[in-house]
């Protein structure tokens, strides 16, 4: 039976805190991440190589940056102002 597994969890993407300990658990990764809107359950999924989650996560959720953002972006005009309503997880198939 093949598996998805939450490797890592994240919420309040706004605060510095967060985004800072996205970068640590981050470090040397590659795989698949899914960012959610709790609110509405959209949802965006998206891989990354290794060493690039962070980069791609700041450039899509933080400066609004990429070729992915048009559909990152209709996530969060969904949101209130506050960043609390995304969801970012870190996903990995167990096999």
């Amino acid at each position: 039976m093949n598996l998805i597994a939450v490797i890592y969890y994240y919420e309040n993407l706004q605060l510095n805190e967060t985004r800072k300990k996205i970068l640590i658990d981050t470090k040397g990764l590659s795989g698949i991440y899914l960012i959610l809107n709790k609110i509405t359950l959209d949802f965006y999924i998206g891989s990354a190589a290794t060493n690039k989650f962070y980069p791609r996560f700041s450039n899509h959720l933080f400066y609004f940056k990429g070729a992915l953002w048009n559909r990152i972006s209709q996530l969060c005009l969904k949101l209130s102002n506050s960043g609390d309503t995304l969801k970012l997880l870190i996903l990995k198939y167990i096999f």
